[in-house]
């Protein structure tokens, strides 16, 4: 008996981890994607995507940060609490530069990049962004997410009827799409996906990645 008892332990155990494994498996990938096991990328020869490009930082920076992300994504949110760290510990050294790559396997990527355009045409692009990786849980489970990003505007204090009509206008969209085709350009296949001073870094390595680069002012 004590030996069926362990048998049937064990084979449950099997399948709850397995059912574990489904579940995050998807966000593995993302995250391992563009890691070692790929070669890192140059984004020199991308297409420019959407200008002007929405930055933050210093315009003439030492080192500039851009990141490929996409607001549904779990890690691009973890990795925004880092960028924050990092903004604020190199200060004017440092522009990070954000661009829109909402992946097919995220049904409401597309809608929240086109949330946080719509702010941006009423100069409030970075808000609606924190606010989108801050709040993720909150809206990737919401019923209707437009009220929930116009509740979000609203806080911000956003004219929210505009912000309703600018979530569908083909300007907003057409940014999306330019920085999807620079993302594409480049054969990128998974966010958050970084470039330090236009060479690949995986987010583990974004300190080095900015030290490195730093360095390479020093030496001009």
């Amino acid at each position: 008996m004590k030996t069926r008892f362990d048998v049937i332990t064990i084979f449950l155990l099997g399948a709850v981890v397995g059912a574990a494994l489904v579940l995050i498996s998807p966000y593995l990938i993302l995250s391992l994607q563009g890691a070692a096991s790929r070669p890192l990328k140059n984004s020199s020869g991308a297409k420019p995507g959407a200008e002007p490009a929405h930055q933050r930082g210093e315009p003439n920076a030492f080192v500039t940060l851009e990141e490929f992300g996409d607001f549904e994504c779990p890690p691009c949110a973890r990795l925004h609490t880092e960028i924050k760290k990092v903004e604020a510990e190199y200060g004017t050294r440092v522009r990070v530069v954000f661009r829109h790559f909402p992946l097919a396997m995220h049904k409401r990527a597309e809608e929240a990049a086109r949330a946080s355009e719509a702010a941006a045409l009423q100069g409030r692009f970075w808000e609606m962004h924190d606010r989108l990786y801050e709040s993720q849980e909150e809206w990737i489970e919401a019923c209707d997410v437009r009220q929930t990003f116009t509740r979000y505007a609203r806080d911000m204090g956003l004219d929210v009827e505009r912000f309703a009509k600018d979530m569908d206008a083909e300007s907003v969209k057409e940014r999306i799409r330019l920085d999807k085709g620079r993302a594409e350009s480049i054969d990128l296949a998974a966010t958050p996906t970084l470039f330090v001073n236009g060479r690949q870094v995986s987010p583990a390595s974004l300190r080095e990645g900015i030290e490195a680069a730093l360095k390479d002012a020093d030496k001009r």
